[in-house]
């Protein structure tokens, strides 16, 4: 079981001073509506790291993963197929850092013994717990959150759910011009993880 998120000023200085640290090394994909700009910051409470009740309005995140298909699978939120509505309603675009952020590193094996972190914290549903974890790491100074997809039950697959203020801008984040989802995506979201078009299509192999 995690531990509890640090909340004294000597425990947060601590977490950002101590906890590992990882940024991107490749590009970034954000699944998202295509009425909508790529780059948004949401703090509906929702998602993973979004702040939790007490800092909303604070500061949202943004979430992207390293693989196109990911981030449509995290998208879709458990979801089994996708239907033609849906398709034809969202788009993927690449997504490019500005600059340099400092991002907590939930990979690092380490932080089970030095900071009591389980896997829960990525793959678990406990929204209150993994919201004040993404709160402390805001306070002690990331600016995002490096993490597994708990929509892969294989746990490879990463993604980043980034810091900033709440709505859409690009202020720390770029992003490309918005594509369909291809038939490429389409082929690995369904070999990879089973989530299928529908009504079925073949797809190439």
């Amino acid at each position: 079981m995690t531990a509890r998120a640090p909340r004294g000023k000597k425990r947060l200085d601590e977490l950002g001073d101590r906890f590992p640290e990882q940024g991107p090394t490749s590009r970034l994909y954000r699944s998202h509506q295509y009425d909508l700009e790529a780059i948004y910051y949401c703090g509906c409470g929702r998602c993973r790291f979004d702040p939790p009740k007490s800092m909303r309005g604070h500061y949202g995140t943004c979430c992207t993963a390293e693989e196109a298909e990911v981030a449509v699978l995290e998208h879709l939120a458990g979801a089994k197929m996708i239907t033609p509505k849906w398709l034809a309603e969202h788009r993927i675009s690449e997504v490019t850092l500005k600059a340099d952020h400092k991002i907590a590193d939930l990979l690092a094996p380490v932080i089970a013994g030095k900071w009591g972190i389980d896997a829960d914290l990525q793959a678990g549903k406990d929204r209150r717990q993994t919201q004040n974890w993404g709160a402390s790491f805001h306070k002690a100074g990331f600016e995002g959150v490096r993490h597994k997809s708990r929509r892969d039950n294989s746990l490879e697959s990463i993604c980043f759910a980034f810091y900033g203020r709440p709505g859409a801008h690009e202020d720390l984040l770029a992003s490309g011009l918005p594509q369909e989802i291809s038939r490429d995506v389409l082929h690995a979201l369904e070999a990879r993880f089973g989530v299928r078009r529908f009504p079925p299509k073949p797809l190439p192999g």
